[in-house]
């Protein structure tokens, strides 16, 4: 199952980005992915990264087209991963969170190998989040966790010892950015219930900053690193934006708007827009702009948790660790029979949100007649179904079903939306994430 993703994988490293603003895209699952944790890192300080892979109680590395095993026998499940100089010889170390009572352990590299050192940090319950940045500005990295019931805990690193800093409990969100470009990051925080607070290290501690409290719980937050000073972005549960920045010492406003595009999981992609992931509308690509949001492209119900840009694509992860590609799409669909693929034998038109199909070429391939053409007959072993143009019904035995559309015509072509199948002995699906059209045989009372 590993070899089967290494190809997948090093892409994820691959240099540049080249997204079409104007291109449709569609969900592409990748199974062998499920069930896995990534970190992309510079693990031996060679200026290429390396696309680490925690998967159940392992940990791998993708290097050279291959995949080897590094750690082994983690007392739990891996849930997450990161890297970072903690005792500041510029070797990272590599930190793995589990399971196990919200335990990180410490990697070193020495001799060839990835051996554990110091002793294992609990959160007490599995770790959703570690990262390394040197936030007292000392030379050594120090450790930002967070667990899935929202306890944030900051290490300091000192003299090879990991130190418990600073806690706090209901936080949502928790990163390190140098929001005011002094060489040292601060850490920003988010809770659920409203609030969002920067810590910056002074006089030996961390102190608060800046802190605000936008009207409504905050669903969704991200960065922008990549203009000429941070922007530090929350969405609230009112669909409201505020954007701030620091500017001439002191922290600014940059946008407030409503904005009910917006999902409840955001991603800063640089030169692309913000990947919104809402539970109503699916994944958008939008535009952030002064005012408002543009949407760009945007793919039905999908959800995704976590996202990797690869070089035209974006690798998604959702809440249940399954993983999918969001590709670039040439606006052809998939047809299956069952698990036959018979694009070739239809022909497809996507109009106003729905997916008709020219019934002639449909029906031959589906071994069905057809009768008249206004009203259409369409003819299966065990009944018929009639229809006309204009009228978005079909009739099967005396009841009359509604149709999402109406059959229409078109350069001497008959076109019925695809549902009508449903009557005649198939189980349609029209799958518009993944761009693909199924016709299951099925009879039954229920048509």
């Amino acid at each position: 199952m590993l070899k089967t993703c290494i190809a997948l994988l090093l892409i994820v490293v691959s240099m540049g980005s080249s997204w079409a603003h104007g291109a449709s895209y569609y969900r592409v699952d990748r199974p062998e992915l499920d069930g896995t944790v990534l970190l992309v890192a510079d693990l031996y300080d060679t200026q290429e990264p390396q696309v680490v892979l925690g998967r159940h109680s392992g940990v791998h590395i993708v290097a050279d087209g291959e995949g080897r095993q590094i750690i082994g026998d983690l007392p739990g499940t891996v849930t997450a991963l990161a890297a970072g100089d903690l005792t500041g010889d510029f070797r990272p170390e590599l930190l793995v969170g589990t399971d196990n009572a919200g335990a990180f352990y410490i990697y070193e590299h020495r001799d060839g190998k990835w051996l554990r050192v110091g002793r294992a940090r609990y959160l007490w319950e599995p770790i959703s989040y570690l990262a390394v940045h040197d936030i007292n500005n000392d030379g050594w990295g120090d450790v930002l966790a967070l667990n899935r019931l929202g306890e944030a805990e900051v290490f300091l690193s000192w003299e090879g010892e990991l130190y418990s800093f600073w806690r706090a409990s209901g936080v949502r969100h928790f990163r390190a950015a140098d929001i005011d470009q002094d060489g040292v990051d601060e850490i920003i925080f988010t809770r659920a219930q409203g609030h969002i607070g920067i810590l910056k290290w002074t006089d030996q501690q961390l102190e608060i900053l800046w802190e605000n409290y936008p009207w409504g719980t905050i669903e969704s937050f991200f960065v922008v690193e990549d203009g000429p000073m941070p922007e530090w972005v929350v969405v609230t549960s009112q669909k409201m934006l505020y954007g701030w920045r620091w500017q001439n010492g002191q922290v600014s406003s940059t946008r407030h708007f409503h904005a009910p595009l917006l999902g409840e999981f955001l991603t800063y992609i640089p030169g692309a827009g913000v990947l919104s992931f809402a539970r109503s509308r699916g994944a958008s690509m939008l535009q952030v702009q002064a005012g408002g949001v543009q949407e760009l492209w945007n793919v039905p119900d999908v959800w995704g948790e976590q996202v990797y840009p690869l070089q035209d694509s974006f690798l998604v992860r959702d809440s249940s660790y399954n993983y999918f590609l969001l590709a670039p799409s040439d606006g052809r669909w998939q047809v299956f029979r069952g698990e036959e693929n018979i694009t070739d034998e239809f022909e497809l038109v996507w109009q106003d949100g729905l997916m008709f199909t020219e019934v002639g070429r449909a029906a031959t391939s589906l071994g069905l007649s057809l009768f008249g053409t206004d009203p259409l007959y369409i003819i299966g072993n065990n009944g018929f179904v009639r229809t006309a143009l204009g009228d978005a019904g079909a009739v099967r035995d005396g009841l009359t079903f509604p149709l999402p559309g109406a059959p229409f015509s078109a350069d001497d072509s008959l076109y019925v939306p695809v549902e009508v199948f449903n009557l005649v002995g198939y189980r349609v699906d029209v799958d518009q994430a993944r761009q693909q059209v199924r016709f299951m045989p099925h009879w039954g009372w229920w048509y």
